[in-house]
């Protein structure tokens, strides 16, 4: 959740009243572990920064992979995650997704292929005994 931080109408020119600042304070709560919660930090920060002062470059596709393996692919608004952190370069924000699912899928047939393997193994040998 967010909330405008309202400027100080006291430090305004001659007691002017002064707009809302383009500060937000925002406050989190869950229970994560702190390098899952940096890594979403890492990625939030640019996106939510419309004012991001350094170039794009094909290095932070590398960047947001790398940070966003994890959970990217789980939000509902991954695309317009993308296409913000990467300044509104779609083919590379695709790219990004594109890459991302690709290593899911392979991930989630490298468990498939060991619970397969397991099961084959249990059945040739017959199940381990625990003594």
């Amino acid at each position: 959740m967010t909330e405008p931080i309202a400027l100080d109408y006291k430090l305004g020119y001659l007691g002017e009243r002064w707009d809302q600042s383009s500060y937000v304070a925002s406050n989190l709560s869950g229970t994560v572990w702190l390098r899952d919660l940096l890594s979403h930090i890492y990625v939030l920060i640019p996106v939510l920064d419309k004012r991001k002062h350094y170039f794009v470059d094909p290095h932070e596709l590398e960047k947001l992979i790398e940070k966003g393996e994890s959970w990217l692919l789980e939000y509902p608004e991954k695309e317009l995650i993308a296409n913000r952190y990467l300044r509104f370069k779609r083919s590379w924000a695709r790219e990004v997704l594109m890459r991302l699912a690709i290593e899911d899928v392979i991930e989630e047939e490298a468990a498939e292929s060991s619970v397969v393997q397991v099961a084959d193994r249990e059945l040739t040998e017959g199940p381990k005994d625990a003594a």
